[in-house]
């Protein structure tokens, strides 16, 4: 996608904006997904090293610099960390609380853009891996809002039914986030409580555990709803984490 010649010109865009002294050299590309990913350094007094993820479909550019600190470069604007639109998966029983969810999904859309919230298991290509798909769109997301109405817990029929015996996307959206560290959170609503661990299926009993935020009906759901986007703000970039973690494994391998 891009040659070394395009990436130094970003690079020391980037170098000469935050006085880190003359760009001496990139390194790359590694791969993932729709990034390529280049190492870029200086040396001037100090070193400054900084990891430039570009995306194949030219639409953004963003980089770490060495300590860590997420940054974004777009059209030549750098824009705060906290201005990244968090990416957001929402877990829910139809039966239980679609029509809230409903209303929660427009509020967050209204916020975050709707194409950084995932909410239906209907966007599964057809004969696609339920179970990777799930993995994968949890992967990309920073986190799993759980949505727990007064039917939800029912739902999981009797704890000796085992995953393989009965599918049941909501207990492997969670069982998916636990596994891979992704941010949860409990959306309590329509006066449900939240589960207690002992009527919790094993590889899910850490749910119990999490702060959860009630969400209630007019007049409270905005001030309620409001609270959980801040939440939501304030939680660290799970993708991010990856990418990191990542690139740090690919840097010890080569």
């Amino acid at each position: 996608m891009y040659n070394k010649k395009e990436v130094k010109k970003i690079a020391n865009d980037i170098f000469i904006k935050n006085n880190w002294g003359q760009l001496k050299g990139v390194w790359g590309p590694y791969s993932i997904g729709v990034s390529e990913i280049w190492e870029a350094w200086s040396w001037d007094g100090f070193e400054n090293n900084i990891r430039i993820f570009l995306t194949k479909d030219n639409k953004e550019e963003f980089w770490f610099d060495d300590f860590g600190k997420f940054c974004r470069y777009v059209n030549n604007y750098y824009i705060n960390p906290t201005e990244l639109p968090k990416r957001i998966f929402i877990s829910y029983r139809r039966n239980d609380s679609a029509d809230v969810v409903g209303r929660i999904y427009d509020r967050l859309a209204s916020i975050f853009n709707e194409k950084n919230i995932f909410m239906d298991v209907n966007a599964i290509p057809i004969g696609g891996d339920f179970h990777e798909f799930i993995d994968q769109s949890i992967y990309n997301s920073d986190v799993l809002l759980v949505v727990i109405g007064p039917r939800w817990v029912n739902s999981f029929h009797h704890k000796e039914v085992s995953k393989k015996e009965c599918v049941d996307f909501v207990f492997l959206e969670i069982e998916s986030a636990i596994r891979q560290n992704t941010h949860i959170i409990p959306v309590i609503v329509g006066n449900a409580t939240m589960p207690i661990e002992n009527e919790l299926p094993n590889e899910i009993k850490l749910l119990s555990r999490k702060n959860g935020v009630h969400v209630r009906p007019d007049p409270d759901f905005r001030n309620d709803i409001d609270r959980l986007v801040m939440g939501i703000k304030h939680l660290s970039n799970t993708r991010l984490n990856h990418l990191f973690q990542l690139t740090d494994s690919m840097k010890t391998l080569a």
